[in-house]
């Protein structure tokens, strides 16, 4: 029982984080899933890739499939944040032996 992967997930828990107004949490995740992505890629690609030059910037978004590529780019970039905040929730997680103020041990394998 108090292992990581037995946690309930509970979206009314994380109302300051993700905003979900009742009645329409499946459109909102709906936008979530389309504007994150692209607004990730969209910052990266004009940060990173052009180097703050409006010039390059415009030029790659005059390509003809520049949503789909901004928003995979933003959408691997998500995922990998994503995976690490799971990652350190994982590694920072509380079971029923540190409840009881027992510390764990860090065993190296």
């Amino acid at each position: 029982m108090g292992s990581f992967s037995s946690q309930d997930v509970q979206l009314t828990k994380s109302r300051g984080f993700i905003i979900f107004p009742d009645g329409y949490e499946e459109i909102f995740l709906g936008i979530y899933f389309i504007l994150i992505p692209y607004i990730t890629g969209l910052l990266f690609v004009f940060l990173y890739v052009s180097n703050v030059q409006t010039e390059i910037f415009k030029e790659l978004a005059k390509a003809q499939d520049s949503f789909i590529m901004l928003w995979i780019v933003g959408y691997e970039i998500d995922a990998i944040i994503l995976l690490l905040l799971i990652f350190w929730s994982f590694l920072t997680s509380e079971d029923d032996t540190n409840k009881k103020g027992k510390r764990r041990q860090f065993v190296r394998p």
